[in-house]
C-alpha cells in the first residue's frame, strides 16, 4: 500500500504533536523523497546510518 506523503505527514504531526515538544534540533520530516510513500523508516536522530539503513531497505 502506498500513501501520499503529505497525508502520512499530516498524520504523524496528527498523532505525535511535534509542536508539543521543545527540542533543540528539528522534529518531524528529515529527509524528503518521493511524494508517494510505499515504505517507512523512522529514528531518534537523523543521521548518516539512519539514511544507509534506509537505502539499504529500499524506502
Amino acid at each position: 500500500m502506498s500513501v501520499p506523503l503529505s497525508l502520512l505527514v499530516a498524520e504523524a504531526n496528527r498523532l505525535l504533536q511535534p509542536e508539543n515538544f521543545q527540542d533543540y534540533c528539528p522534529n518531524g520530516l528529515q529527509v524528503e523523497g518521493r511524494q508517494t510513500v510505499g515504505k517507512l523508516v523512522s529514528g531518534v536522530t537523523a543521521s548518516l546510518a539512519l539514511i544507509d539503513a534506509a537505502i539499504e531497505r529500499e524506502a
